[in-house]
């Protein structure tokens, strides 16, 4: 949902005045949805691709940040070490495939922390918010987090520790002819982020 508000939305425009003669029904919704039962021409999906029956073009990467909020960290420390977030409480997004379960990566090493997540939630915007309140350490995406990290309201840690990255797919089912609309869409959403796809 935050990638559809921050990155498509606001894309809409260019591409509705380049092609007038198109509509678009835009929803936003963090699960996943099955794109041919119920009904639409194509899906954005964040992270890794399940549905290998799907055609998938990369739209962008984004990288995952580690960060909490200046006065949280005041009161509870800065953690050095994955292994210090036990410590910490932690907040953690509801669609991964194991929220307690935190990864980072140091010297080509894995880094595995378990984690006992204060909070869980099903949209990072909520998420992000509650750690800008104060309420602890996440790892979200930097498209959720880049504007609170400028402004100072959020602070990135573990900088030492690469907390990974995940591709950003514009993916339709293999099954049907992609429409015009949808491949010029695409192209639209490639050129926006500025990558090859």
């Amino acid at each position: 949902m935050a990638y559809g508000i921050s990155h498509v939305a606001p894309n809409l425009r260019g591409y509705m005045e380049r092609y007038p003669e198109v509509e678009v029904d835009l929803t936003l919704n963090d699960r996943v949805v099955d794109l041919v039962d119920e009904g639409y021409d194509m899906a954005i999906r964040i992270g890794e691709l399940r549905d290998s029956s799907l055609i998938a073009r990369r739209i962008a990467v984004s990288h995952m940040v580690a960060c909490a909020a200046p006065s949280y960290l005041a009161e509870h420390g800065t953690p050095e070490h994955p292994g210090d977030l036990q410590d910490h409480a932690c907040l953690a997004y509801t669609y991964v495939s194991n929220p307690s379960r935190w990864k980072f990566i140091s010297g080509g090493e894995t880094v595995t922390v378990n984690v006992q997540p204060r909070l869980v939630s099903n949209n990072g915007d909520a998420i992000a918010a509650a750690a800008i309140s104060g309420l602890g350490v996440i790892i979200q995406p930097s498209f959720i987090v880049e504007a609170a990290l400028q402004d100072g309201r959020l602070v990135e840690i573990l900088t030492g520790f690469d907390a990974g990255s995940f591709g950003i797919h514009a993916v339709y089912p293999s099954g049907r002819l992609v429409s015009a609309r949808v491949r010029t869409f695409i192209d639209y959403l490639v050129a926006c982020a500025g990558t090859d796809g």
